[in-house]
């Protein structure tokens, strides 16, 4: 699991850009990082559709410096929640 400081470096960043096969221009993922929250048994990441359109998990990890069979295994991605509407849903 990435440190707090790692994940807290990577939230702090006003730019995170990565380069996506088969486009020509870099994709800044940091708009569409709400959040990251870790423990010892999961890494939870909050991301967002953007105009721009959206991190993958994968490419989140990369920028916190993991990498997928050697310091991570996929064992499950859960996708918690779809918001369809373009402003987040308040309770009253």
């Amino acid at each position: 699991m990435p440190e707090a400081s790692k994940t807290d470096e990577l939230l702090s960043k006003d730019v995170i850009t990565t380069k996506r096969k088969g486009k020509k221009l870099a994709f800044n993922l940091r708009s569409s990082i709400n959040n990251i929250t870790t423990n010892s048994q999961s890494i939870d990441l909050d991301l967002s559709m953007t105009p721009e359109g959206m991190a993958r998990p994968e490419e989140v990890l990369s920028h916190l410096g993991l990498k997928v069979g050697e310091d991570y295994k996929v064992s499950e991605i859960v996708r918690t929640r779809v918001n369809l509407t373009s402003s987040p849903k308040t309770t009253c």
